[in-house]
């Protein structure tokens, strides 16, 4: 199963509003990522994400972040 970046950072993170507390970004943002634009996740929010999951050792690189990736169900 293929998902999206966004669907794929927020799964990482351990959900929405983990995602957002982590890289400082309203739920509602992060949320909307999923909803519009195919996942697509705005270029300053990726460098914050890979900061953070860097820092968190979540497995999360920049192709994930372009592409998202091949998941387990």
């Amino acid at each position: 199963m293929r998902k999206n970046p966004a669907e794929y950072v927020i799964e990482v993170f351990g959900g929405v509003r983990a995602a957002a507390s982590a890289i400082g970004r309203s739920p509602g943002a992060v949320c909307n990522w999923k909803r519009l634009g195919n996942g697509f996740i705005p270029n300053q929010a990726q460098q914050i994400i890979l900061k953070v999951a860097r820092r968190r050792k979540l497995p999360i690189t920049p192709l994930d972040l372009i592409c998202g990736r091949d998941v387990q169900k």
